[in-house]
């Protein structure tokens, strides 16, 4: 079943990028001193997060085979069209992935003057 893979992995990126948003708009915008939002919440607060954003991917995504009408959208794309958008979605991921650890190197330079302790 691979819409339940599908599932997990774009929530993952989601909350990486939300994870991301969030830490770079008190970072910067209100120069909180957190370093890395991840650290300073509780494990629980995260996990349930977590929890609430993979839910609500399951209703959006997969709740009644909504993942079909999707896959069936773009079954006839044309196949250059289709490497173009698998290009596009493998560098989305790749600076999904990047970004998030990106704020926190800025921070540690703006207030120690080096990217690593």
């Amino acid at each position: 079943m691979p819409q339940w893979n599908a599932l997990l992995g774009v929530s993952f990126v989601m909350a990486a990028n939300l994870f991301f948003l969030t830490n770079t708009v008190l970072t910067f915008i209100f120069k909180a001193d957190v370093p890395f939002l991840l650290e300073a919440l509780p494990k629980k607060t995260i996990v349930l997060c977590l929890l609430v954003l993979l839910a609500t991917n399951y209703f959006i995504f997969v709740h009644k085979g909504k993942y079909k009408a999707t896959e069936e959208k773009y079954k006839d794309e044309p196949l250059r069209k289709k490497r173009i958008n698998m290009v596009l979605l493998y560098l989305y991921f790749l600076v999904s992935l990047v970004l998030p650890v990106l704020p926190v190197f800025i921070w540690r330079y703006i207030n120690f003057g080096v990217w690593f302790l």
